[in-house]
């Protein structure tokens, strides 16, 4: 937990200003060019600078999905994740596969959102943005509830012999 600052914890701070920042962004599109197509554009920025992080994180150390998971669901127990990921090439795997789709999928966001803001009027631009996004969005959700089935991180980890994880918390520790 962050300290208090003005009443709100740091995170909470933190990420208030995450949710600002694309609006902030889309209303400074929107002066500098005056039109209202560049306010549009926040999202698929958004969706596109997420989207690239997330096929960065593929090739750059462990991918952003496994730490998300990790946190998510157990961060008590990250010594066990992390001795999963030492020693289990499926999960690799499958971390690694769910981070590129997800960050293909949310560059793929950006870009068709990014086509018909350019190429059809405002009122249909905006009315068909978030049934796409909700679209993407859905069967990314649905390969990632799937591929997690398939996986069992839960069963994994109740089979990970005791010194498999001393293992890995030495290794963390070192």
């Amino acid at each position: 937990m962050g300290g208090r600052f003005g009443g709100r914890t740091t995170e909470e701070g933190r990420a208030r200003r995450l949710r600002i920042r694309p609006h902030l962004l889309g209303l400074a599109l929107a002066l500098y060019d005056g039109d209202g197509r560049m306010m549009l554009l926040k999202d698929p920025i958004s969706s596109g600078v997420i989207g690239v992080l997330l096929l960065a994180s593929c090739r750059f150390g462990r991918p952003a999905m496994f730490g998300l998971a990790q946190r998510m669901h157990a961060p008590d127990t990250a010594a066990q994740w992390n001795t999963l990921w030492d020693t289990d090439s499926e999960v690799r795997r499958a971390f690694r596969l769910s981070t590129a789709v997800w960050g293909a999928g949310l560059t793929l966001d950006a870009a068709v959102l990014t086509i018909l803001i350019f190429s059809l009027p405002i009122s249909v631009t905006v009315a068909l943005m978030n049934p796409v996004q909700w679209a993407i969005i859905a069967v990314l959700a649905a390969h990632t509830v799937r591929s997690r089935r398939r996986l069992d991180m839960k069963s994994r980890l109740t089979r990970l012999p005791d010194a498999a994880v001393q293992d890995g918390l030495q290794a963390v520790a070192t």
